[in-house]
């Protein structure tokens, strides 16, 4: 563990961000918060499906995010498939979303269209505009 620590720490100070996938997930652990250099966390989805269903995976999900906020990390929740969803995540402080509100898996063709189309609509209608750090939350490449 200590030699792949030590190769994400030569990438991320080469500029390469490095993010915890699935966060919460299987295996993941509160040590991983501490020695690897990530900048970002994702919320595995198994906690947002059910997020304004669960009495427990908004108080999961809200502490995830303060603590990666704490710690300098941006958050991207996954498996974003409501507005309602959406909206809590805005409220919650979370960085961006990911998930099938947003789209679906599409061809590159298809999601060429999709940039050259989302960057011509006009600011009013644009989704980022419900979360506190509007400029995450669609990445570019």
């Amino acid at each position: 563990p200590e030699c792949a620590i030590s190769n994400l720490q030569i990438f991320a100070d080469r500029g390469i961000v490095i993010a915890i996938d699935d966060y919460g997930a299987g295996l993941s652990s509160l040590a991983y918060l501490k020695q690897l250099p990530a900048r970002e966390l994702k919320i595995d989805k198994m906690f947002v499906l059910q997020l304004t269903s669960s009495n427990r995976d908004p108080l999961i999900v809200r502490s995830t995010i303060d603590l990666a906020h704490a710690l300098d990390m941006e958050v991207t929740a996954e498996g974003v498939e409501t507005q309602a969803a959406m909206a809590l995540l805005s409220v919650m402080g979370c960085d961006m979303v990911q998930g099938y509100l947003i789209s679906r898996p599409i061809s590159i063709d298809a999601f060429r269209c999709f940039l050259h189309e989302y960057r011509a609509r006009p600011a009013e209608d644009d989704r980022q505009s419900m979360f506190k750090r509007p400029a995450t939350f669609w990445k570019s490449a």
